[in-house]
């Protein structure tokens, strides 16, 4: 199954959107790398960049949740566990 389906195995646009968003942080620090804006400490600041995008995606996960009982969306739960 991929991740852009869901349940039933039809394609999900909040699935889809959800998984281009999280590959985003990816490429930005790809970016980042290849115009070598990382600093004169490449590695060091692509580890504190991926850390920070890490704790900004786990804030994301944790809200989902009220988030889905305010807007009663049943599949937020879905991008909840892709996040």
């Amino acid at each position: 199954m991929a991740l852009w389906h869901d349940r039933r195995g039809r394609f999900s646009p909040v699935r889809a959107g959800t998984l281009a968003l999280l590959v985003l942080p990816l490429g930005i620090v790809i970016f980042n790398a290849v115009t070598q804006q990382l600093g004169p400490r490449p590695v060091n600041e692509a580890v504190h960049e991926i850390g920070s995008w890490a704790i900004r995606l786990l804030f994301l996960a944790l809200f989902i949740t009220p988030l889905r009982r305010i807007a009663r969306y049943a599949p937020l739960v879905d991008v909840r566990r892709m996040i």
